[in-house]
């Protein structure tokens, strides 16, 4: 976009009686993944538009917070007076995206991003902000010299999320971190709403802007089925010897993870994450409808289901004749992993 257009996007700003709307910060972090299955280097930020004429992304900036606040800036996207500060199109719900360079050998169809960062998106515990403070006469970002990268609230849009403690963005700092994380290799965190922090788990679907005049490229790593509540490690499989075995130590009161687990596999996620993940679960583990998530029963109903037996072992009907139908309790249990 040449230089007379910005200049020209600036005199009818000048001229409009409500200048709050800037050419960049319509706009919202729509989907974030750090690291996809067998390379943790593929991470992107995608942004999606909620207005027209919201290109103009030059001067922003990507910041990622460590679990305890601490800032690093991993993408500082140049001046939006240049075309290397733009992308070339522009309107409501459309998309841009910024990767690592191995995202686009590792999406099909190919996803270039529209800007490039390095790998430093956190996995388990952290935030990701993206954006700058507008310039209120040119209704771009201010020049990144200008503010301070560590404030939150100089950033148009953050995502918090495992037991992140840092700072927040005074708007929703309410709102609690997210339980779920965008570092498990098979789901990115998936906007559902502009709400603070409604995200959720979903299939990634990571999407550049296109080329000028064209459209939109979605690609995807794999195939991917939805993911499932039972999936309390967040690697895409539901496992009894650890999904099952981390609720069932939860519910009782244990750390989720044996020790023993962590020096086969180190990169289990943080205890704290996955406990905060049975707990959001809650009672949807009452696969039986007794009011109560149980380990001896609700819990065994669900390993077993997962091991290909009838949920209820035999003699738990002779003690409880009570308990439903075995093709009922199933049912339950294939809810929790339905798409």
């Amino acid at each position: 976009m040449p230089r007379t257009f910005v200049q020209l996007a600036v005199l009818i700003g000048l001229l409009t009686p409500a200048p709050s709307d800037a050419l960049y910060h319509l706009a919202h972090i729509h989907e974030i993944m750090s690291g996809i299955t067998g390379d943790p280097s593929v991470q992107y930020v995608e942004i999606r538009m909620d207005s027209g004429f919201q290109n103009l992304v030059g001067n922003t900036r990507l910041t990622v917070f460590d679990c305890s606040g601490r800032p690093t800036v991993l993408l500082t996207i140049p001046n939006p007076s240049t075309p290397a500060g733009q992308v070339p199109n522009q309107g409501a719900g459309r998309h841009w995206i910024m990767g690592t360079s191995t995202l686009a050998g590792a999406t099909s169809p190919s996803v270039t991003p529209d800007f490039t960062f390095s790998p430093g998106i956190p996995t388990s515990c952290g935030m990701v902000c993206w954006g700058g403070p507008a310039d209120p006469l040119t209704f771009t970002s201010r020049d990144p010299s200008t503010w301070d990268a560590s404030d939150p609230n100089n950033y148009i849009d953050c995502v918090p999320y495992g037991p992140y403690t840092g700072p927040q963005r005074t708007a929703c700092a309410s709102t609690p971190p997210l339980t779920v994380t965008p570092g498990g290799g098979a789901f990115s965190l998936t906007r559902n709403t502009n709400n603070c922090y409604d995200f959720a788990l979903a299939c990634p679907t990571p999407t550049n802007n296109g080329p000028s005049g064209g459209a939109e490229v979605t690609g995807t790593f794999r195939p991917c089925a939805p993911p499932c509540v039972l999936d309390v490690d967040e690697n895409g499989r539901t496992e009894v010897a650890t999904d099952v075995v981390y609720i069932a130590r939860r519910l009782l009161g244990l750390t989720p993870v044996p020790p023993s687990f962590r020096v086969i596999d180190p990169a289990i996620p943080p205890d704290v994450t996955i406990a905060a993940r049975v707990d959001a679960a809650g009672t949807s583990l009452d696969v039986d409808k007794n009011g109560r998530v149980e380990v001896a029963t609700d819990v065994v109903y669900i390993a077993r289901t997962l091991l290909g037996l009838t949920p209820v072992p035999p003699s738990f009907r002779v003690i409880d004749p009570n308990i439903p139908p075995d093709d009922m309790i199933a049912g339950n249990i294939r809810a929790l992993c339905a798409p």
